[in-house]
């Protein structure tokens, strides 16, 4: 409605919209939007004339215009591609680590699972301190672990994930190998299940929460989320609670 009002269309031409408004609207943000935001926009407007029960009017013209649209996308709507992450890396990550250190131990098992697993970062992490889900994250239910050992005199072990990128809500499990390496992910999950040990253990506590002690009188509990840990893992923010 904002951008109807600056180019002064009628209130009435509003809704429906017409295809000629519509491939207008794509055509004012060419060069200056993100695809994406583009199409974020593009989902709430179809949404709005669907609730409201008006025809939507987007089709040929719209097409075209928002394949120009793509075209002109700036550069500083993209991200830099980000280096892989080598074991060499993830052994600073090692040697800049506690693993006395409750958060440091909750930070390492992340780290070392998703990296000698293949998991996606998003699989073992929340997106943010309060957005705990029991029906899609990873929850402590999964500890402690139960390792097997296998004929070649190494262990392994699973952790169910409940939500992946491509099964969606069928979820997955994670095998989880001991590697002859400092990093090995096996190790660290079973030092973040010993040191966190006392953080109360139900289904809707997160994989990575850990004991922290803010005050005198006790213990609170922590939570490892996706923005902090992917900025500096070394030095996450949980929440405490």
């Amino acid at each position: 409605m904002q951008f109807c009002d600056s180019i002064n269309v009628p209130e009435d031409q509003h809704m429906p919209a017409s295809e000629a408004l519509l491939a207008q609207f794509v055509a004012a943000f060419a060069g200056i939007t993100a695809s994406k935001t583009l199409n974020n926009w593009m989902a709430g407007l179809q949404f709005w004339h669907i609730v409201n029960g008006t025809p939507w009017h987007a089709s040929a013209m719209v097409h075209h215009t928002r394949r120009g649209f793509s075209k002109m996308v700036p550069p500083s709507s993209r991200r830099a591609k980000r280096p892989p992450v080598t074991i060499e890396a993830l052994s600073i990550l090692f040697d800049n680590l506690s693993f006395s250190d409750p958060f440091d131990c909750a930070v390492g098992a992340v780290a070392f699972t998703a990296f000698w697993c293949c998991c996606r970062l998003g699989e073992l992490v929340i997106p943010s301190p309060n957005l705990f889900d029991r029906l899609k994250h990873v929850s402590r239910s999964n500890l402690p672990l139960v390792v097997f050992d296998l004929p070649n005199d190494s262990h392994t072990s699973a952790l169910r994930i409940l939500w992946t990128k491509t099964t969606k809500e069928e979820g997955a499990t994670i095998s989880i190998t001991a590697r002859p390496h400092r990093t090995c992910p096996l190790a660290a999950l079973e030092q973040h299940t010993l040191i966190n040990a006392f953080v109360r253990c139900q289904d809707s506590d997160y994989l990575s929460s850990m004991r922290w002690p803010y005050t005198a009188a006790g213990w609170s509990e922590v939570r490892v989320h996706r923005p902090s840990f992917a900025t500096n893992p070394s030095e996450s923010v949980g929440t405490r609670e």
